[in-house]
């Protein structure tokens, strides 16, 4: 069979491409920071590690989960061929004396690494790990992680790791619910933390213990670590007209941007819901924007123009949800009225004062600068096994505005 030259050439082509890719992204010969900037600009996709020399384990507090990884590597050093290549989301931070990565092992545990310039290991510790052991009576389940939907988190800002170790039991017969809800580790109840030092080690480790607040309604308890920052106001009950309760937690400045800040840098909000009786949980999510004009220490809200998002599920991980952090595109919003109407109705409902913080407003685009977040709302559904009845709370947590 003949092959038309240029298909010929084109098929030589990849192949030499996809060989000197190949090439690049596992020559040992390539100094280690010039594979990290390669990393960084998209040149290549991925390199693996391959280390002369092992990688030293440092144990953060001491666990089952470090004990068990003591056992696998019994040295007390991993080696670069037992864990898997590295891609740019790898990269936590570069500095003049290391480079911070997390790596994942033939385990499928995450570890976070330092690498000196020179491309030589400096030390690597454990951050993200599953355990559980099974019994004919209960299961044991030890995890270490950040949260429900993130793995772990770094803030490169003080240099320091953040994450929670879990601890819990359950009835084979019911998987996911505890034998005792009270007394077992979580991502509410403890946080530890350990720093990266300026020569690439990892010191200060520190272990907080959180008596989380507890909100208690009629068919499950909401309890986590952000509701213990919420004071002031208490928790305000009404009907919404649907029998449906509806409770509002009123929130500072510092608690909403808190809320809504979605920065790498910034913490999840985690919620743990604990059921009175068996059933099932569901968690939906959604926020409402208004338009609203910030003077001097207070603040005009125009009640009829209000924007709603949609409802969205959130994850669920053994009772845990994260609040989602949502991004400042999906806040942007363009109402439909004209910049006339719009002042007309300023000038109506606020007054002259708040007016003249408008006069910037020329075009229909400048009026999404008035659009801001008013509400993050919850809707919680409990369906009772037994009964089959579902019953709903509606939280929200009202947004501060002004000054």
């Amino acid at each position: 069979m003949k092959v038309h030259p240029l298909i010929f050439l084109f098929i030589i082509t990849v192949n030499s491409f996809a060989q000197k890719n190949s090439h690049e992204q596992n020559n040992s010969n390539t100094p280690f920071h010039v594979k990290i900037k390669a990393l960084q600009s998209g040149e290549i996709s991925s390199f693996s590690l391959c280390f002369k020399d092992s990688i030293k384990i440092k144990q953060s507090i001491g666990e089952k989960i470090d004990d068990r990884d003591a056992d696998r590597h019994k040295s007390g050093f991993i080696w670069a061929e037992q864990l898997k290549a590295i891609s740019a989301s790898s990269i936590c931070e570069i500095t003049d004396n290391y480079t911070l990565l997390i790596v994942e092992d033939k385990f499928k545990q995450l570890r976070a690494l330092t690498v000196s310039p020179e491309g030589v290991p400096i030390e690597s510790i454990l951050i993200y790990d599953n355990l559980l052991y099974l019994s004919k009576d209960w299961y044991e389940y030890e995890a270490r992680r950040y949260s429900p939907t993130r793995l772990y988190h770094y803030n490169p800002k003080i240099h320091e790791f953040t994450y929670s170790t879990i601890f819990k039991i359950r009835e084979p017969q019911y998987e996911e619910v505890l034998i005792d809800l009270n007394d077992h580790e979580d991502e509410t109840t403890n946080k530890q933390r350990i720093k990266v030092n300026e020569e690439g080690f990892f010191t200060e480790p520190i272990y907080e213990h959180i008596n989380s607040r507890k909100i208690d309604f009629d068919v499950f308890t909401l309890k986590s670590p952000f509701f213990e920052k919420i004071s002031g106001h208490p928790i305000d009950h009404k009907s919404d007209g649907n029998k449906d309760n509806l409770h509002k937690i009123y929130l500072d400045r510092d608690q909403s941007m808190e809320l809504l800040s979605n920065h790498p840098v910034t913490h999840d909000i985690i919620i743990k819901i604990i059921p009175k009786t068996k059933g099932e949980i569901d968690v939906l999510q959604r926020y409402t924007n208004g338009l609203i004009v910030n003077g001097d220490g207070d603040y005009c809200e125009l009640e009829d123009l209000i924007f709603m998002s949609n409802w969205e599920t959130l994850d669920m991980k053994n009772d845990l949800v994260s609040i989602k952090k949502y991004s400042n595109d999906e806040k942007k919003i363009t109402p439909e009225i004209s910049v006339k109407d719009l002042k007309k109705k300023i000038k109506t409902e606020c007054g002259v004062y708040h007016l003249s913080l408008t006069d910037y407003i020329n075009r229909k685009e400048d009026i999404s600068s008035l659009v801001q977040p008013r509400e993050v709302i919850l809707k919680v559904n409990f369906t009772n096994a037994e009964s089959n009845i579902t019953t709903t709370e509606f939280i929200v947590f009202v947004i501060a505005n002004g000054c």
